[in-house]
């Protein structure tokens, strides 16, 4: 059995914007992670908080995905590979070898142990191998944003050659997802990449050609009103996108969303609304056939091919802006942490809070390469 301990910052209870303080704690005592056949384990250097992790410390999906209290806070992280199970399949002993640097998700509702600690035992199938060249701090923010972005683009049939004859109007451009599409229909050459946002200047960074101010008298809908689009992607929750959205796509156009889009963002996760959001789906699905525009509800793979590896390559090669905030790096103390989810909360974070676990320090040289 495993004694080692560390730190680790633990939700004790669900908890809501003012209660983050007395909640959130840094437990130094926490036991060591061993990965399962599946997983291997990782020291933590950065981690990143992601909407999804308000989510469940708010108890707002709770009926739907339970947690034992207390837990390890956090999905997303950037660190080193610790350790390989001996029982790991063959694949993943060829790939992977301690002291890899490696990007992931390992949050405790997608097969993993949380992340706001100095170890986490990640899936194998979630994780990416960091390049050269790309900081921890850069890497921790990508996993999501790569995800839904890849999954996105994938539904769209968008490549580097068709992305010239198409135009994209993301709505929410400079959340953390919202900057992944901006990104990628960039790097596709995409013609026109429109978005709504407070900040004009970090999604013009990202790679938008137009930001409609969506706080102007009118809101964004009325700013747009006469354009048409091939593709509209909804990455925050305003109640009426959809049918806002209608207006604005091309015949045979598609809207893309990662929100229950006709609920309210604070309200509670039930299994009835779930299912009303999949009729939705459906009636949607259906109404495309007659000439509505297409719908696609988008959801993160963490076992499938998340394109994390594409985004973090794309990053390498200077055709990705960082993620994380300007905010960061926030320590690793329950205050720190605290922090990063009531700022987050309030909903103007730009990209994603980051914070710092470790230093890096590289392996040793080969012996070989030490002789003179």
């Amino acid at each position: 059995m495993n004694s080692l301990t560390m730190k680790a910052v633990r939700l004790t209870q669900y908890s809501a914007p003012g209660s983050y303080r007395d909640d959130l704690v840094l437990a130094e005592d926490v036991p060591v992670p061993e990965p399962t056949k599946k997983q291997m384990r990782i020291k933590v250097l950065r981690a990143a908080l992601h909407a999804g992790d308000l989510r469940i410390a708010d108890g707002i999906a709770s009926k739907l995905m339970s947690v034992s209290f207390p837990f390890t806070v956090g999905m997303h992280f950037a660190g080193v590979v610790d350790k390989i199970p001996d029982n790991a399949p063959r694949d993943v002993k060829q790939k992977w070898k301690v002291g890899d640097r490696v990007a992931g998700m390992a949050g405790v509702l997608g097969g993993g142990t949380g992340t706001f600690a100095e170890y986490c035992c990640a899936l194998t199938s979630s994780c990416a191998h960091i390049p050269d060249g790309i900081g921890f701090d850069c890497a921790a923010a990508l996993p999501t944003t790569a995800g839904v972005a890849h999954q996105g683009f994938e539904n769209m049939g968008l490549t580097a050659a068709n992305g010239p004859n198409k135009s994209l109007l993301v709505l929410g451009g400079t959340t953390g997802c919202g900057l992944g599409f901006l990104s990628l229909a960039k790097a596709y050459g995409v013609r026109d990449i429109v978005c709504t946002s407070g900040s004009a200047e970090l999604a013009k960074q990202a790679g938008a050609t137009e930001v409609v101010d969506y706080r102007q008298a009118g809101g964004w809908s009325a700013a747009l009103d006469g354009r048409q689009f091939d593709y509209v992607v909804n990455t925050v929750e305003p109640v009426d996108a959809w049918y806002k959205s209608c207006a604005l796509l091309r015949k045979g156009g598609l809207y893309l969303t990662q929100c229950f889009d006709d609920a309210s963002p604070k309200a509670p996760v039930t299994v009835g609304q779930v299912i009303a959001q999949m009729g939705r789906v459906l009636c949607r699905k259906v109404a495309s056939w007659f000439g509505r525009p297409s719908f696609v509800l988008l959801m993160v793979d963490e076992e499938g091919d998340h394109g994390l590896a594409q985004f973090l390559s794309l990053t390498a090669e200077g055709g990705c802006m960082s993620f994380v905030s300007p905010a960061s790096p926030f320590a690793l103390t329950a205050e720190g942490v605290a922090q990063m989810h009531e700022t987050q909360a309030q909903g103007s974070v730009k990209g994603r809070h980051v914070v710092s676990i470790a230093d890096y320090v590289s392996p040793p040289a080969p012996k070989e390469a030490l002789r003179t």
